[in-house]
């Protein structure tokens, strides 16, 4: 879980770096991209930007969910093994009491 939400990072990152870029291109008047085009690719990248961010938003999300059932795995296990230990005592106890 935690490599996929590494990689929407760095998609969002990738989005956002070409977004800047682009801009960057379109003030300078070196891009040759007029601005109805501009707003285009505006809209798409911007699009991009927020699928991939709720895309983050889910893995980061299930992400904590799974964590607090490990979390809560972990105590029932704990729990399960003193149970366990409670058990064996106290059949040692019998069993030394039988002899």
């Amino acid at each position: 879980m935690p490599w996929q939400v590494a990689d929407l990072q760095r998609q969002v990152k990738k989005f956002q770096d070409e977004a800047h870029m682009w801009k960057a291109k379109f003030d300078s008047g070196e891009g040759g991209v007029s601005s109805e085009a501009m707003d285009e690719i505006k809209k798409k990248l911007s699009k991009q930007v927020r699928a991939v961010e709720d895309q983050l938003e889910s893995a980061q999300s299930k992400a904590s969910s799974a964590d607090k059932d490990r979390r809560r795995l972990q105590a029932e296990l704990e729990d399960a093994m003193v149970d366990a230990e409670k058990v064996r005592n106290f059949v040692c106890f019998l069993h030394t009491r039988k002899e």
